[in-house]
């Protein structure tokens, strides 16, 4: 869709990996020394705490898991990043000096992180109202 942002929910990708983990017979010992593992992973900030966590937890997985992580999560981590790339398309042209380049880069990802952060206050405060209707039907 045009103009929206695409991001992840660690929560969810967490929940994700966890069920995932379990359906193939972690056990409860097994899986409580790993959800620091993915949290670590999910939560990573730079691309060397990102290399780090995700090489520990590999170590700590199986390979079918490996292998699910890195055909269903792996691949997603630069997402944010290459959302940026026609952004940046639109802002920077050869004609421009490179002082001037910065500059404007700047303020895009002024305007981007504001934008996010806008996203991100509405998600907390604004919550979506469902009832299960089939739920209270025996009431």
């Amino acid at each position: 869709m045009p103009g929206s942002i695409g991001q992840f929910c660690e929560w969810h990708a967490f929940e994700n990996i966890k069920k995932h983990l379990m359906d193939h017979r972690y056990d409860k010992k097994k899986m409580n020394t790993t959800k620091s593992l993915i949290w670590n992973y999910l939560q990573a900030n730079t691309s060397s705490a990102l290399t780090t966590a995700r090489t520990k937890l590999f170590k700590a997985l199986k390979s079918p898991e490996v292998r699910y992580i890195q055909n269903n999560w792996v691949t997603k981590e630069d997402f944010q990043a290459e959302s940026m790339n026609t952004v940046l398309e639109k802002t920077l042209n050869y004609q421009i000096f490179l002082l001037e380049a910065c500059r404007c880069l700047v303020e895009v990802v002024k305007s981007f992180e504001a934008k996010l952060l806008e996203a991100k206050i509405m998600s907390m405060t604004y919550r979506v109202q469902i009832l299960d209707g089939n739920g209270f039907t025996t009431i």
